[in-house]
């Protein structure tokens, strides 16, 4: 799951309405309205003053129909243009709210909160969740020998692999500093190491150019855990996962290692 697949909340009342229906037909409806509105207050008034004489119900008729038409053309125009620049403002609002600036991946609380839903909705319904933690080899080394633009750099490039490499439904955020962390919903442990050993491949030929002719090889570390028992709590889930990372440093980076305690039996690597 992307960013930009998560809808942002639209404006109640009178504005949905018409943001589902287009800025064209919303103009077009308020202008039908205005001029319906407009005939039944012309028609009324000539009716209370007796006017009998066709011409002056034609007349007034007319006017009732042409100057609204203008009017609220011009009204309903810069009204919905309004609505939608609001509607524009609120999705990047809501957008910056949850998303990363530097890679464009969910953020942190973000990812707790979609996180949080994925455990409750296992709890209801059964079945497994999977998270993944994943951290830059020798970061600090790139920003280093290379500047900060260059360790910017390499985070983005990994966070478009890593979207790649993700299915629908999975869930991808930058935890913090070069660490990002994944949800991977319905997903046994073994599917889960299996996911966390293809990416850390496809990662492993990655290459980030810092100047001209000069690159820099990017390798991850990712921590492997899954939820398999009731009782376990999703801050119990992500410390065992950053536990397994933190063992794929120590033994060597370049490496996945899969929590090993009773949220899952231990898998050879």
């Amino acid at each position: 799951m992307a960013p930009n697949d998560v809808a942002s909340p639209l404006p109640s009342g009178l504005f949905q309405p018409l943001l589902k229906l287009g800025q064209f037909r919303s103009v077009l409806l308020i202008t039908v309205l205005s001029v319906l509105a407009s005939q039944v207050v012309t028609a009324l008034a000539l009716w209370a003053t007796d006017a009998d004489e066709a011409e002056i119900w034609i007349t007034g008729l007319l006017i009732a129909l042409i100057v609204p038409s203008v009017v609220a053309t011009c009204v309903g125009l810069v009204l919905v243009r309004m609505v939608y620049a609001l509607d524009a403002a609120r999705r990047q609002v809501h957008t910056l709210a949850i998303t990363d600036a530097l890679t464009g991946a969910f953020n942190r609380r973000h990812f707790l909160a979609l996180a949080d839903t994925a455990f409750r909705q296992t709890q209801q319904h059964g079945g497994p969740v999977s998270v993944l933690m994943i951290d830059v080899d020798h970061f600090k080394r790139i920003n280093d020998q290379f500047g900060h633009l260059a360790g910017d750099e390499a985070l983005k490039v990994l966070t478009r692999a890593l979207g790649q490499a993700l299915r629908a439904g999975d869930v991808l955020a930058r935890w913090g500093g070069e660490e990002f962390a994944v949800l991977l919903p319905a997903t046994p442990p073994e599917a889960a190491l299996q996911m966390a050993q293809a990416i850390r491949q496809d990662v492993s030929g990655l290459v980030v150019t810092v100047s001209a002719g000069l690159v820099v090889r990017i390798t991850i570390s990712v921590g492997v855990a899954s939820r398999t028992f009731e009782d376990v709590t999703l801050d119990k889930l992500l410390s065992e996962a950053d536990h397994a990372l933190y063992r794929a440093k120590s033994g060597g980076r370049d490496r996945v290692e899969i929590a090993s305690s009773r949220t899952l039996e231990t898998i050879g690597e």
